[in-house]
Order: structure tokens, then C-alpha cells, then sequence
């Protein structure tokens, strides 16, 4: 060997984890912000019941709320019918499977009325802000045939009945 031959000497990168590296601390926000937003938004999409199929809350409530407007006219409370809550459900899937379809004169010959609502899940989803006194009184208001049904002395059952999509409940009462 030569005495002027040089050691080639080759300079080895360090190796950094990813988003460690001065130029890519960036890098590592962002995936925090990112993972945290998707498991907040996850978070919120469980909890809030938009995602469930049926939401057990809204039956409860509409008939705690039937019954409060029937006190309030010195009316008797309702008591649910399970025949009637079972056949309200069965209706409210008919018309999941097919809203356009529905015929509010189907099934009149029974003696028995039925009402039939279509929500927004959202509005029942947010579990933060009451949107269902609003909504119910919006409902009473709009529609002549529910407040009547509800006003009437001669109605003692009533079985309500919920079906949802991937954007609204249907909901049907029936009554008795």
C-alpha cells in the first residue's frame, strides 16, 4: 500500500424515530392531533346513540310526554298496550323498509289510530343539548290528528313503536 492512499471514510446518517427528527417534530403533532381528533369523534359517535339501530330513550320519553299533556287537560294517563307497542313496532320497520309506501288509512278498520313521525337522528344523538321538548312540541303543533289523539278521553293504551335507517327514526304510536 501507498502512504498516500486515504481511509475513505463514509459518514453514517443517524437513524431517528419517526417525528423525532428536529426537521419533523411537525410531523409528530400532527398524528397526535389527527389520533386524538378520530378518537374523540369515535367517542362521540358511540356515546351518542346515532350510530344504535333503535334508541330505547325515545319510546320513554314520548310517553312520559303524552302523559304530561294528558294531566295537564285533566285527562287520564295512558298506560302502554304490549299487543299495541308490538304492532306500532312491526308497522314503524314497514315503514323503515319502505317511508313512501306508507297509507295513513292502513289498518283504520281495527279501531285503532296510528300516528306515524319521522326524526332526524341527530336530533336525538346529542346528548348534551334537550332537543326534545322543542321537537315534541313542534310535532303537536304540526300535526292536529296527534294532538286530538292525544286529547281524547276515550284513548286508555297506546303502544309506540321505532324503527330507524341510517338517518331517521320512524316512530309510530297506536292507539287504543
Amino acid at each position: 500500500m501507498s502512504d498516500q492512499s486515504t481511509a475513505s471514510r463514509f459518514r453514517r446518517k443517524k437513524l431517528y424515530v419517526p417525528g423525532t427528527s428536529r426537521n419533523k417534530k411537525y410531523l409528530t403533532v400532527l398524528l397526535v392531533v389527527l389520533f386524538t381528533a378520530l378518537a374523540g369523534l369515535a367517542y362521540i359517535g358511540v356515546s351518542s346513540g346515532i350510530l344504535e339501530k333503535e334508541n330505547p330513550a325515545i319510546p320513554q320519553h314520548l310517553f312520559l310526554r303524552i302523559n304530561s299533556e294528558r294531566l295537564a287537560h285533566n285527562l287520564p294517563p295512558v298506560q302502554i298496550d304490549r299487543n299495541l307497542a308490538d304492532q306500532a313496532e312491526r308497522r314503524s320497520q314497514e315503514i323503515r323498509g319502505s317511508p313512501l309506501a306508507y297509507s295513513p288509512l292502513a289498518g283504520q278498520n281495527t279501531g285503532e289510530i296510528t300516528d306515524v313521525f319521522r326524526y332526524p337522528k341527530l336530533s336525538w344523538a346529542v346528548s348534551s343539548i334537550s332537543l326534545e321538548p322543542p321537537l315534541f312540541d313542534t310535532w303537536i303543533a304540526e300535526d292536529a290528528d296527534f294532538q286530538r289523539d292525544i286529547l281524547n278521553s276515550g284513548y286508555r293504551n297506546i303502544g309506540i313503536g321505532i324503527a330507524s335507517d341510517g338517518y331517521n327514526y320512524y316512530i309510530v304510536t297506536k292507539w287504543q
